[in-house]
């Protein structure tokens, strides 16, 4: 039976659910593919191309890890490139890798790949599936704490090429697959800073100046804050955007959150927290200024009711920017 990307998790998913042992060969694995065999309760064997770049190593930590309380083994062989998967009485054959892009593992159903697959069921192609598996098994090898350190160093480098493939192009010429793993985000919000807030951080401001942080002579100038927003991602760029009782958009710049110079005040009963933020000169090298800013407030206008769909009860979300022009382009 024919699968598309529309079904392929699912059909995936009823694989490992089949039958008491599953068997995997995946050449590139995703943060998340251990949570697709957890409390499998059956046999499970996995081959990855650990050594591509292109699989993030902590997926096989995880699943490493899940080995040590169920049956989950992991081995990896270097020349992998296939994409199956097998059950006692199932398989599948495809092109989805068990990741973001392959799967959607993450939960965002358009930052995926557009994938194809087949399902298999006749008896005898699913042993004939099953004696390839075995010789792959039998070639692949197990996983040593050198290979992590190996496969982390590759997957560091792998993303910092990719950071360096963004130097002197608009932000918004790459694809979203292009930027996954970037750490770039936006940050959706439509609240007012209280009055009190303004006046702790002009006085906390006073201090940062008189202290000389971070040891520019304007910083100051270059520094805001955002109200009671904890999960606000730390030391990443922050492409701000602030939005209207009408759900108007509007371009507030480019931020990084300088953690370490976070604060705390109280205005009554209640402490409130502030996040200090810096004027982000760059995005990862990449152009990124007021006509990019607009263009992006432009693209994400249709579909900022489905970007808000899980914003904290303040209306102010932080989303990753490659998640967000996904669902852009999906419409």
């Amino acid at each position: 039976m024919f699968i598309d990307s529309a079904c392929y998790l699912e059909r995936v998913k009823s694989v490992i659910n089949d039958g008491s042992e599953v068997k995997a060969a995946i050449a590139f694995l995703g943060d998340g593919a251990e949570r697709l065999f957890k409390d499998a309760g059956k046999s499970v064997r996995i081959i990855c191309n650990l050594l591509s770049g292109a699989t993030n190593p902590k997926a096989v930590e995880g699943l490493l890890a899940l080995g040590k309380t169920e049956d989950v083994q992991i081995r990896h062989l270097p020349d992998l490139h296939a994409k199956v998967i097998i059950s006692r009485e199932k398989g599948i054959v495809g092109s989805a890798n068990l990741s973001t892009n392959g799967l959607c593992l993450e939960g965002n159903e358009s930052a995926k790949w557009r994938e194809a697959g087949y399902l298999v069921s006749d008896v005898q192609e699913i042993e004939r599936m099953q004696s390839w598996f075995d010789r792959l098994w039998s070639d692949a090898r197990g996983i040593e704490a050198r290979d992590l350190k190996v496969a982390n160093d590759l997957w560091e480098r792998r993303k910092a090429i990719g950071r360096e493939s963004l130097r002197n192009i608009s932000l918004l010429a790459h694809r979203p697959e292009e930027l996954e793993g970037r750490g770039i985000y936006v940050a959706l919000y439509n609240r007012s800073p209280t009055k009190e807030a303004e006046t702790a951080f002009q006085e906390e401001r006073n201090s940062m100046e008189v202290s000389g942080s971070p040891g520019d002579a304007n910083f100051t100038d270059k520094v805001s804050y955002f109200e009671d927003w904890s999960d606000l991602p730390q030391d990443a760029p922050l492409l701000s955007l602030r939005y209207s009782r009408q759900h108007k958009l509007k371009n507030e710049g480019a931020w990084r959150r300088i953690a370490r110079l976070d604060f705390a005040y109280l205005p009554g009963d209640h402490e409130t927290q502030i996040q200090v933020v810096v004027r982000e000169p760059d995005v990862l090298r990449a152009i990124y200024g007021s006509k990019e800013a607009k263009q992006l407030a432009t693209l994400l206008q249709p579909v900022l009711p489905k970007l808000l769909a899980d914003a904290d009860e303040c209306g102010s979300i932080c989303i990753r920017l490659d998640k967000a022009l996904a669902i852009a382009r999906a419409g």
